[in-house]
């Protein structure tokens, strides 16, 4: 019985199934929710990103290269990864334009873990078939500067923790030149993770201690008020995106 019983447990790790990775029995395990363009899809845009979502935000700083593969047939293509914790977003763009009328796969490999981490129990693999279109250019990214961002921190941060006075945790937020030198490539004591890496907000620890439900050491941010809006995180976000500029 016992061997038998092995031998199921195996064989459903084993299995993969297209766009779905089979549930951890041991615990939640990290799920794939959705691909875009999705499973199937024809005529995709030669130069689309690829966004996938995950059930819980993915750490960025566990990512490799090899964790997502795009190829079709042989010929595999180079993926920039990177992470948006707002939305649970993956995005995966090949360095260079995909080929029209192609037949492509893509793998997001077993072992990518989530901020809570969790991880994802085995791969998920999908594909889709390019067109010969191109997608319109994006809009120009939001570059807000460190002023911009200081009417926040001065209503949700400043009083009684990170003032100039209090300055908890050697972080000062009364002033855009003081929170630059507390949150600019510093340290943080409370993770491996800087506080603020200019241009990666996935990397940076501050936005894990003021996203609600995100699990951090000590008390999230701010600790006695409200979560921050979605406005209000996507605001800190695209600073430190823009390089966290004064």
């Amino acid at each position: 019985m016992r061997a038998l019983l092995l031998a199921a447990t195996a064989y459903v790790a084993a299995c993969v199934i297209d766009g779905e990775a089979p549930r951890d029995l041991a615990q939640p395990a990290l799920r794939f929710v959705r691909g875009e363009p999705t499973p199937g899809a024809r005529d995709v845009p030669i130069d689309t990103p690829i966004d996938l979502y995950f059930s819980v935000p993915l750490a960025a700083e566990g990512l490799r290269e090899g964790s997502v593969a795009l190829h079709s047939g042989l010929v595999q293509s180079s993926l920039r990864l990177r992470v948006d914790l707002l939305e649970g977003r993956l995005r995966a763009r090949p360095d260079v334009v995909l080929r029209p009328d192609l037949d492509y796969r893509l793998v997001v490999n077993a072992g990518l873990h989530a901020i809570d981490g969790s991880r994802l129990a085995a791969p998920v693999a999908f594909s889709f078939t390019t067109g010969n279109t191109r997608v319109p250019p994006p809009p120009p990214p939001r570059a807000p500067s460190a002023a911009e961002l200081q009417p926040l921190w001065s209503a949700r941060c400043v009083e009684g923790c990170h003032g100039a006075a209090t300055a908890r945790a050697g972080l000062d937020l009364s002033t855009p030149a003081a929170a630059l030198r507390g949150l600019r490539n510093v340290a943080s004591d409370q993770s491996d993770l800087l506080r603020v890496v200019p241009g990666d907000h996935a990397r940076s620890y501050l936005l894990r201690k003021l996203l609600a439900g995100a699990p951090t050491r000590g008390l999230p941010m701010p600790p006695s008020a409200s979560p921050l809006t979605a406005e209000e995180l996507r605001l800190v976000a695209d600073w430190i995106d823009a390089g966290a500029l004064p």
